[in-house]
């Protein structure tokens, strides 16, 4: 699946239920979305470490929970930028250009003085 495609079944497939207080500050507060979004990229994260810090000491990667945090990951980043109020960024145009940038940055030439 590409970006595109995964941001457009981000779109249709993941519905939140939002308190009525919430649904009231996103009409106060328009990066209330994103920011909630970000919350669950937060979560993500933690599913991730969780997953991971037992190999530190001695245990190993619980690769099931590894790939739920990571894809967790992946989709708040496409919950993020499918948010309204941001304009619905298209993310596939915005990896590209970041892979070209870091690309660009680590050419031998960059690096030469």
């Amino acid at each position: 699946m590409d970006i595109a495609t995964l941001q457009e079944r981000v779109s249709r497939d993941w519905v939140d239920t939002y308190s009525a207080n919430f649904a009231k500050a996103r009409e106060l507060l328009p990066h209330l979305d994103a920011a909630h979004g970000l919350e669950h990229v937060v979560k993500a994260v933690g599913k991730v470490t969780t997953a991971i810090e037992p190999a530190d000491h001695g245990g190993t990667i619980d690769l099931d929970a590894l790939m739920t945090g990571l894809a967790d990951l992946v989709i708040s980043a496409a919950r993020i930028a499918n948010t309204a109020q941001l304009g619905g960024i298209n993310l596939q145009r915005a990896v590209e250009r970041r892979l070209a940038d870091v690309a660009q940055r680590n050419r031998p030439e960059h690096h030469q003085r």
